[in-house]
């Protein structure tokens, strides 16, 4: 444990040592009692000021309370506990922590460090620091270590001590509203592209009364029994009603010649899909489905609640930019889940034209004509 301590001298220390040796040396030359005795009280301080400062970072523990998840562009709280387990007061303890980046945008982060202080601890007591941040990119975080550190009482040596204490903060994609022209749009093409489906699907439930028969109605929804009793044709009526299924396939940036401008489009990618899939979890009970075209395909589905919206964050959260998306694959996995009637949704941060790769737009277009 001792071997992962590590000590160094402050400026002040630095400065003490010049005076030491300065006073040290001329006592020797000289002979001079006086100085002699003054070198060995310096030697002194500085010995008592080890056992002091090794003293002070004993039976520390501490701990570190992180948010379950926090939002891009909004502020968060972390905080740090100090416990006292010693039998004397502990003064002048530092806690530094360390911010890197892991996964998503998260990645190509500088890391960070922030330090809060900790001025007294008194035996058997634990106190609480909270320190403050704000992160503008998406993406999961890696937190620590934390490493105490104490000059205490004379500031002249330092030492750090490193505590197993890591941790992680998951940054989501910030959100917004959905323009209620678009929604219009959106329901407008889906309406306009599955309304032969829609028609199919009459007799699969969702009969809900009888009528007379009228030209151009099927033979498969009269209702034979009813039309013997009153001497005429009568047919089954259904009642029409609109899918609230929605697919999300999402393709994200790649880097290109401006790394900034595709994060920038690769931020705006996630939002937009966070967007959307939060609108559609909050507006009524549907199927819901995401797949991401990250280093592997991720595909996630179900009927909307906030435990499968969480999941959705979190996958789009951890969506990295790429270069060279597994697109084909996003196609291959993702249209067979798609259930018939769903809105679908494509999302990219990238220019993107199917018809330029004849293997995707075939895909795209087996689907569309399956799916219609």
């Amino acid at each position: 444990m001792w071997r992962r301590w590590s000590i160094s001298l402050t400026h002040e220390g630095v400065y003490y040592l010049i005076v030491l040796a300065f006073i040290g040396g001329v006592a020797l030359m000289r002979e001079i009692n006086l100085l002699v005795v003054l070198a060995g009280m310096m030697v002194s301080l500085l010995l008592i000021s080890f056992a002091v400062v090794l003293f002070n970072l004993a039976r520390l523990s501490i701990v570190r309370h992180v948010p379950r998840h926090v939002v891009a562009g909004e502020r968060f709280f972390i905080r740090i506990g100090l416990a006292n387990k010693g039998y004397w007061t502990r003064w002048g303890i530092a806690a530094r922590d360390g911010l890197a980046g892991g996964a998503g945008l998260a990645a190509w982060q500088e890391n960070s460090q922030v330090e809060v202080f900790f001025g007294q601890v008194r035996p058997g007591d634990s106190s609480v620091r909270t320190y403050e941040g704000r992160l503008e990119e998406p993406g999961r975080y890696r937190l620590g270590p934390l490493v105490l550190a104490t000059g205490f009482p004379l500031g002249l040596i330092r030492f750090w001590r490193p505590m197993e204490a890591r941790g992680e903060l998951l940054v989501l994609p910030r959100t917004g509203r959905i323009h209620p022209v678009w929604l219009r749009e959106l329901a407008s093409r889906a309406d306009s592209g599955h309304r032969s489906h829609t028609r199919r699907s009459r007799a699969e439930g969702d009969f809900y009364g009888l009528r007379d028969w009228q030209p151009g109605d099927s033979r498969r929804w009269i209702h034979w029994r009813t039309s013997a009793r009153y001497g005429s044709l009568t047919v089954r009526e259904f009642e029409q009603q609109e899918s609230r299924d929605l697919a999300v396939l999402v393709i994200p940036a790649g880097f290109g010649k401006d790394p900034a401008a595709a994060f920038a489009a690769h931020r705006l990618t996630l939002s937009f899909a966070a967007t959307l899939l939060k609108h559609w979890s909050q507006s009524g009970s549907a199927r819901l489905l995401l797949a991401t075209a990250g280093e592997e395909v991720h595909t996630a589905q179900g009927r909307s609640s906030a435990g499968l919206l969480g999941e959705f964050m979190e996958q789009l959260a951890v969506l990295p930019p790429l270069d060279k998306a597994p697109i084909a694959e996003l196609f291959l996995q993702s249209l067979p889940l798609i259930p018939r009637g769903s809105r679908t949704v494509l999302v990219t941060g990238r220019p993107l034209d199917l018809r330029q790769t004849p293997e995707l737009a075939q895909q795209w277009e087996d689907w569309l004509v399956g799916a219609g």
